[in-house]
């Protein structure tokens, strides 16, 4: 089984598809435009989302975090609704990833005052004025340097996250620099492994993006591609065979909720149902979800509890990572495999994470 209810620490909620930029490596972006298969969507908080957060569940939760494969959770309406909610029911802690250039000042101090001493604020910026844009398209610098530092004044924890490309690696020590003079709490360096399908030879729309050139700054995952290829024959290959160990049934136990109120078990899994591309992810996602009712995993059609009881959670996920598995996910195997690390967050290997004194 996945994972009981009783033993889950962790909800992931993609409480919206909207937002403001169009960065290149995103699925919202396909040739430099919305992608045209996504629903634009903002999920309500309704019957069953009542009925799962009780008082109970909340207070067993290490915390809830807002993050987006599509949207950036700052462009929701329901926004406020869902962190007020949360806090009411008792969950401890509460997290908000954004790209910063989205609302006003005053706006993100009064999010910041309800989460102080309760969450954090984690603002992805890739660079400075000059270089943030190139990946953050569309995106303001003046209006994210003064919506960081009214998160800042606030009181509430926060951390800037950085993930490094070719065209701003020149940049980390005064982005660091400039970090810890703003009075942030964290900053997080992301040696991104995004790169790994164009280093294998295959065509990737990037608009020019690139890794860092300098050694100490690259993903130490794409630097093992060669070695894997050799060992296994190719990365698909790898990505069929190599032993799973999923890191939100095993480290995080956790469960991803995205914008139309599908439950799914990561946000790795559950993305490529939107993805434009026709690639191996969106057809495997596809062909899994053909075998079972429409809306199986909908908390729109479901109770929470129905949804961890169907049979997808309970038997097919984990007995799909087995090597011998025929229908095991390319996902599966690639974001949780043993010789690959895909993922930046902090506590894996894609990621420098210093915190400042707080002096």
């Amino acid at each position: 089984m996945y994972l009981r209810k009783e033993e889950i620490k962790l909800v992931h909620l993609e409480i919206t598809s909207k937002c403001n930029l169009l960065c290149p490596q995103c699925a919202r972006t396909s040739r430099g435009r919305l992608n045209p298969e996504l629903p634009i969507a903002d999920l309500q908080w309704g019957p069953s989302l009542d009925e799962m957060f009780s008082e109970s569940f909340s207070r067993q939760l290490d915390g809830v975090y807002f993050c987006g494969n599509f949207g950036d959770p700052a462009a929701a309406s329901t926004l406020p609704v869902f962190v007020e909610n949360l806090l009411s029911r008792g969950v401890s802690h509460i997290a908000v990833y954004s790209n910063g250039s989205l609302k006003s000042p005053e706006w993100w101090y009064e999010l910041g005052e309800s989460l102080k001493g309760r969450g954090r604020l984690i603002f992805s910026v890739d660079g400075l004025s000059d270089t943030n844009h190139i990946y953050r398209v569309n995106s303001s610098w003046p209006r994210i340097e003064a919506n960081m530092k009214a998160a800042i004044a606030s009181g509430v924890d926060t951390r800037w996250e950085y993930i490094v490309f070719a065209h701003n690696e020149h940049q980390v020590q005064q982005a660091e620099n400039l970090a810890r003079e703003m009075g942030f709490r964290e900053f997080n360096l992301k040696a991104t492994s995004r790169f790994y399908r164009s280093l294998l030879g295959q065509t990737v729309d990037r608009r020019d993006l690139q890794a860092p050139q300098k050694e100490e700054l690259k993903s130490a995952s794409l630097l093992s591609l060669e070695e894997i290829k050799s060992k296994f024959g190719s990365f698909e290959r790898y990505a069929k065979q190599t032993p799973i160990r999923c890191k939100t049934k095993h480290i995080q136990r956790s469960v991803y909720i995205d914008f139309v109120g599908d439950l799914w078990p990561c946000c790795w899994l559950g993305a490529p149902a939107y993805f434009h591309e026709d690639e191996i992810q969106k057809r495997e996602l596809a062909s899994l979800v053909q075998g079972y009712d429409s809306g199986f995993n909908s908390l729109l059609q479901h109770s929470f509890d129905e949804i961890l009881n169907h049979r997808f959670f309970v038997e097919d996920l984990e007995r799909s990572w087995k090597c011998s598995a025929s229908d095991r996910m390319f996902t599966c195997g690639r974001t949780c495999g043993s010789e690959f690390e895909f993922t930046s967050f902090p506590g894996y290997g894609n990621n420098r994470l210093v915190r400042f004194s707080c002096e």
